[in-house]
C-alpha cells in the first residue's frame, strides 16, 4: 500500500532488547519454591505512593517465567505465567516439550498458519484496573508502549490439564470441562517491581490479586483457529477493590518474520478495528453481536507484480470477550505509540470523553490513571482506516492534520486494548470470572492491488473479507457456552431470535451462561440402559440388547432417542447413520478403551449433498445439507429443466451438472450449475460394490413413528439388528453402537461421531444364556448333550504346537490374561451352560477336593451361564498335570440333575 502524505515515523524497537534479555534469562531460572503469605497487609493510611510500600507482603522466592505454546490447531500462540501473551516474535524461550513435537527452534507469538512464521503479535498483557480507597491503579506486565513492568508474577510452572478444584462456573455443571489441549497457571500482583508510574511518579500500587488462568485449544475444524483463556481473579488482600475492569492489551505486528517484500514494512504498517456484528451462521436473516477487535497488516504484504506469496500476512488476529461481570460494558481503544511523535500519538475519542493524558499526545495512555480510563471509558473506536474521516457530527473529536491522519489510517505500529467492566466491588476473598478468546482468521486481504483512499476508506474495507475471522469468533462463543443448550437443567437455554413455531425453529445467539467448553455434538449413541423418571417412579428402558447362542451374538437397538434428537447448533435433526464396533477380551473386567474397538459395519441414510458453482471464486461449493432422492425430486420437480435425480448429475463438470435458473446479486435470472455426491457411503440395508449388490450386516428391520408437539408432527425412526457369527466361546465380546451426523457443510464442519465404549456398549459371550438353559430344563426337555455343562479347553495343555508348527500357549494366543507378564492365576478352564446359580466341585481321582467354585463368582463368573477355573487349588497352589473329576450341582428350583465329568490337565 502506498503511503499518503508524510513519511511514516520510525519505530524505536531498540529499547526492547534489554528487557528481552532479562525475561529470557528468567525463563527456567530456577525451581518453583514455596510462597510466603500472599495477602496484603491492611491498606496504609495513604495509598497514593507516599504510604509505606513495605505494607505489601512479597513472596520469598524469585518469580519464574515459564512460557508454553498452544499448537494443536492451525493457530500457534504462546503465553507465560506472568500475564503476558506472545513471545516478541520468537525472541523469548518456551518449554521444549512444546517445541519438540513441532520440530521448531523458535517460540511462536501469534503465528497463523502455524509453522508459517507469519506472525501477528509482538507482545500482549493482561491489564486489571481498580480503585482502592482514593487510589486508581492498574496491574499489568506490559505497558501501553510495550515496555515491561512485571507487575504480575508467577512462582510455579505452567502445568497441563486443569488445576485442582477447578470450576469454570455453575458449580457442579462447570466442573472438569476442557478442550483438547489445556494449560493452567497461577500468578499474582502482590510484588512491587522496581518501576515508577510515568505520570504520577510513584511506585506501583498492587491491587492484591491471585489469577488462576486456564487456556484451551482444540484441533477440531470448527475450533482450530482460536484459544480460549478462562481466568478466575481473586482478591487476596484485606481491602475491597471498587469498579474493577479487566482488559487485554496487544502490540500487534503483522508480517512474515524471515523475509518480506522489499517495499513492505514489518511492524510499521498495521491497522486495527472491530467487527461489531455478523450474520448469524444458522440463519443470516438475523445479526449476532460479536464485538471482536481485529488487527491486520494494512495490505497483506503483496510482492512486486501484485501477487500474494504463500507467506503473505493476509489474515487477521483479534480478541473476543466471552464472559465478564453482570451488566459489564465493553471498551475498545487503539493508538500509535507516543515514541512516534506527538502528531502521530492520537486515538479516536468522543468529544464528551476527551482527556488530557499529560504526555503531549492524545493517544498513548501512559500511567495507571490513563490506562484505567481507557478500560473504563465505554468507547468502541471506529476502524483505524477511518482516521482521516471527520466524524465530529457523530460526536467524535476532529482528526489530526490530514497528512498525519492519512498516515495513521494507512497503517502504523499500532497498539490496542479491549476491556470489560466494571466489577462494582470485589471484597476480600471474592472471585470474579473473566473469559476471552484470541482468534485468527484467514484471507482478510483478497485483492493484492486494493487501493486505499484516505477520504473513502469504506471502499477499501468492502474489498476486505472478514468472513473466516468472524466465523471463528462466532465459534469461540459457541464452544465456550453452547447456544441453545440448557447446561444446568434449569429450563433456560439462552437468548434466541423471536420466531413463531416450536423450539426446533428457534435461532439461539447465546448460551445459558454455564460454560460448556465443547463443540457441536454428534447424535446421542444408542444406550444399553436409559433410566427415565416420572415423579417418584423410575423405569429402565433398554434401547440396545444382545442375545447369545453358541458361536453367535445378535444385537438389536432402536433409533428413537438417536434419530429424533435435535442438534442444538443446527436446531435440526442431523442423524446420518450408525457404526458397530467390537472388541474381544478374555474377561468382562478387561474393559477396552475406545481405541481398542474394531469397526465391524456401517449403515447410513441414502442421501446426497449438493454442490453449486460459484462464478466469483470459480469453485464448486457445497450449498446445503444433504437430502434423500425423494427430497431432491420434490425440490426440483417444478424446474423447467426436468430433474432426473441426484445420481444423474454426479460429477463436478458443466457437461454433467444439473442446470437451473436462479437470480444473481442484482436479481437477474442467470443459469446456474449443480452436481450431487453421496453423503457418507450410502450403505443402507443393501449397497453396491462395483456391479455386486451387498447385503449390509446391519439391517433396518422396522420403521416406527411417534407424534410430537402441539402440531402433532409425525417423526420416523428405525429398529436395527446385526448378527456376529463364528465367535469363540472363551471370549467376552464388547459390542458398541455409535451414531454420526452429516456435519455442518456451510461451516465446513465434518461429520461427528460419538465414541465406542461406555453406555453405548453391551457385552456378550457366544454361548447359551442362563435364561435359555433354565427355560430348556423347565420345559421338561431331554437332557441333550448340547445343553449339558461343557468344559473347555479339555484337555488343557500348557504348551502345544499350532497349525503352522510353532510351539505356543493359550496366553500367547491371547485366550488368557489381559496383557502384561504371564501369571499362573491367569490360566482358565471354562464351564458353560449353567443356570443363574450352580456349585462346581473338582476332585482328584483319589477323591480329594481340589477346589469348589460357586457360580456366580465376582472374579470368575464372566457371564450368566459361565464360570472359569483358574487352575488354582483351595490351598492357593497351582495344580499339577493329571486327570480330575468335576461335579456340578444345581439348586432344587432349577429341576436340573447333577452332572459329572472329567478334566485332563497337561503341563
Amino acid at each position: 500500500m502506498r503511503r499518503v502524505g508524510l513519511a511514516g515515523p520510525v519505530s524505536r524497537r531498540c529499547g526492547r532488547l534489554g528487557w528481552i534479555a532479562f525475561l529470557f534469562t528468567m525463563a527456567f531460572s530456577g525451581n518453583p519454591g514455596p510462597l510466603a503469605a500472599r495477602a496484603l497487609d491492611p491498606a496504609p493510611a495513604n495509598r497514593n505512593g507516599t504510604g509505606d510500600p513495605s505494607a505489601i507482603v512479597t513472596p520469598a522466592t524469585v518469580p519464574i517465567v515459564h512460557r508454553r505454546i498452544h499448537y494443536v490447531g492451525d493457530f500457534w500462540t504462546s503465553f507465560a505465567n506472568d500475564g503476558t501473551f506472545g513471545s516478541n516474535h520468537g525472541g523469548l524461550g518456551s518449554d521444549p516439550r512444546d517445541r519438540s513435537p513441532l520440530g521448531i527452534t523458535w517460540t511462536p507469538s501469534e503465528e497463523f498458519p502455524g509453522g508459517s512464521r507469519v506472525d501477528y503479535l509482538y507482545v500482549g498483557s493482561l491489564w486489571i484496573g481498580g480503585i482502592v480507597g482514593t487510589d486508581t491503579t492498574v496491574s499489568m506486565s506490559i505497558t501501553s508502549s510495550s515496555a515491561p513492568v512485571n507487575e504480575f508474577n508467577g512462582f510455579t510452572l505452567v502445568e497441563s490439564g486443569l488445576p485442582p478444584n477447578y470450576s469454570s462456573g455453575c458449580g457442579e455443571f462447570g466442573m472438569n470441562k476442557h478442550l483438547e489441549q489445556t494449560y493452567w497457571c497461577v500468578y499474582y500482583d502482590t510484588m512491587i517491581p522496581n518501576t515508577t508510574d510515568a505520570v504520577d511518579a510513584r511506585p506501583h500500587i498492587p491491587l492484591g490479586l491471585e489469577v488462576t488462568q486456564v487456556s484451551h485449544q482444540s484441533s477440531d475444524n470448527f475450533s482450530r483457529r482460536f484459544v480460549i483463556y478462562d481466568l478466575q481473579i481473586k482478591n487476596i488482600s484485606n481491602h475491597a477493590i471498587d469498579n474493577m475492569y479487566m482488559g487485554i492489551f496487544q502490540d500487534n505486528d503483522c508480517y512474515y518474520e524471515l523475509q518480506t517484500c522489499s517495499t513492505e514494512n514489518k511492524y510499521d504498517d498495521d491497522i486495527s478495528g472491530i467487527v461489531t456484528t455478523w450474520p448469524n451462521p444458522r440463519n443470516p436473516v438475523y445479526t449476532d453481536t460479536l464485538n471482536t477487535m481485529w488487527a491486520a497488516d494494512n495490505d497483506g504484504d503483496p510482492c512486486v507484480g501484485g501477487v500474494f506469496p504463500r507467506v503473505s500476512a493476509r489474515g487477521a488476529v483479534g480478541i473476543r470477550m466471552l464472559r465478564g461481570p453482570a451488566g459489564a460494558h465493553l471498551s475498545f481503544n487503539w493508538w500509535p505509540p507516543n515514541f512516534g511523535g506527538a502528531s502521530f500519538d492520537w486515538s479516536p475519542h468522543l468529544i464528551t470523553d476527551t482527556r488530557n493524558l499529560g504526555t503531549g499526545g492524545s493517544g498513548d495512555p501512559v500511567g495507571d490513571r490513563n490506562s484505567y480510563w481507557y478500560m473504563a471509558n465505554g468507547e468502541i473506536d471506529y476502524s483505524q482506516l477511518f482516521s482521516g474521516v471527520d466524524f465530529t457530527a457523530q460526536g467524535w473529536r476532529k482528526p489530526p492534520a490530514q497528512a498525519f491522519a492519512c498516515n495513521i489510517a494507512n497503517g502504523l505500529d499500532t497498539r490496542n486494548v479491549i476491556a470489560l467492566g466494571p466489577v462494582t466491588r470485589l471484597d476480600p476473598g471474592e472471585t470474579v470470572p473473566f473469559t476471552f478468546a484470541i482468534i485468527a482468521g484467514a484471507n482478510v486481504h483478497r485483492i493484492p492491488d486494493n487501493q486505499f483512499d484516505c477520504a473513502n476508506p469504506q471502499a477499501y474495507l468492502n474489498r476486505m473479507d472478514f468472513s473466516d475471522f468472524a466465523k471463528n469468533a462466532w465459534w469461540a462463543g459457541y464452544v465456550f457456552d453452547n447456544y441453545g443448550v440448557d447446561t444446568d437443567g434449569d429450563g433456560y437455554a439462552g437468548e434466541y431470535y423471536p420466531q413463531i413455531g416450536s423450539d426446533t425453529t428457534r435461532v439461539y445467539y447465546t448460551g445459558d451462561g454455564c460454560p460448556d467448553f465443547s463443540g457441536p455434538r454428534p447424535p446421542p449413541c444408542p444406550q444399553a440402559r436409559i433410566i427415565t423418571c416420572n415423579g417418584a417412579v423410575c423405569d429402565t428402558v433398554r434401547s440396545m440388547t444382545i442375545s447369545s447362542s453358541p458361536g453367535q451374538l445378535r444385537l438389536w437397538w432402536t433409533g428413537q432417542r438417536t434419530e429424533l434428537e435435535v442438534n442444538s447448533l443446527l436446531r435440526a435433526r442431523d442423524f446420518e447413520g450408525y457404526r458397530v464396533y467390537v472388541s474381544a477380551r478374555n474377561s468382562r473386567d478387561d474393559i477396552p478403551s475406545s481405541e481398542e474397538y474394531s469397526l465391524l459395519a456401517s449403515w447410513d441414510v441414502i442421501d446426497y449433498r449438493r454442490y453449486t458453482y460459484d462464478d466469483h471464486l470459480e469453485q464448486w461449493l457445497i450449498s446445503s445439507n444433504p437430502a434423500t432422492e425423494e427430497q431432491w425430486y420434490a425440490q426440483f420437480q417444478n424446474q423447467s429443466n426436468p430433474f432426473k435425480g441426484p445420481k444423474a448429475y454426479d460429477a463436478p463438470s458443466f457437461e454433467r451438472a444439473y442446470r437451473y435458473m436462479a437470480p444473481d446479486t442484482a436479481g437477474h435470472p442467470v443459469e446456474k450449475y449443480a452436481y450431487f455426491a453421496p453423503q457418507d457411503y450410502n450403505q443402507g440395508n443393501e449397497y453396491q460394490v462395483g456391479n455386486e449388490t451387498v447385503r449390509n450386516r446391519i439391517q433396518q428391520i422396522a420403521e416406527r413413528d411417534t407424534t410430537i408437539g402441539l402440531d402433532t408432527t409425525t417423526l420416523h425412526f428405525g429398529e436395527y439388528t446385526l448378527t456376529l457369527d463364528s465367535l469363540l466361546p472363551s471370549k467376552v465380546y464388547f459390542v458398541s453402537v455409535t451414531a454420526f451426523n452429516f456435519g455442518d457443510p456451510a461451516n465446513k464442519l465434518e461429520p461427528q461421531e460419538c465414541f465406542p465404549g461406555g453406555g453405548n456398549t453391551v457385552l456378550g459371550v457366544p454361548i447359551y444364556s442362563s435364561d435359555t438353559i433354565q427355560a430348556y430344563w423347565n420345559s421338561g426337555g431331554a437332557k441333550s448333550d448340547s445343553l449339558r455343562v461343557i468344559v473347555y479347553p479339555n484337555p488343557y495343555k500348557s504348551a502345544f504346537t499350532d497349525a503352522s508348527g510353532h510351539r505356543t500357549n493359550y496366553f500367547d494366543l491371547r485366550y488368557e490374561g489381559s496383557g502384561g507378564a504371564f501369571d499362573e492365576r491367569q490360566r482358565r478352564i471354562h464351564f458353560i451352560n449353567l443356570p443363574d446359580s450352580a456349585r462346581i466341585r473338582i476332585y482328584t481321582l483319589d477323591g480329594d477336593l481340589v477346589r469348589e467354585l460357586n457360580h456366580p463368582d465376582k472374579f470368575l463368573s464372566e457371564y450368566s451361564s459361565k464360570i472359569s477355573w483358574d487352575l488354582i487349588s483351595r490351598n492357593t497352589q497351582a495344580v499339577e498335570s493329571g486327570i480330575y473329576i468335576y461335579r456340578v450341582d444345581f439348586p432344587p428350583s432349577t429341576h436340573m440333575e447333577p452332572q459329572v465329568g472329567k478334566i485332563v490337565i497337561i503341563k
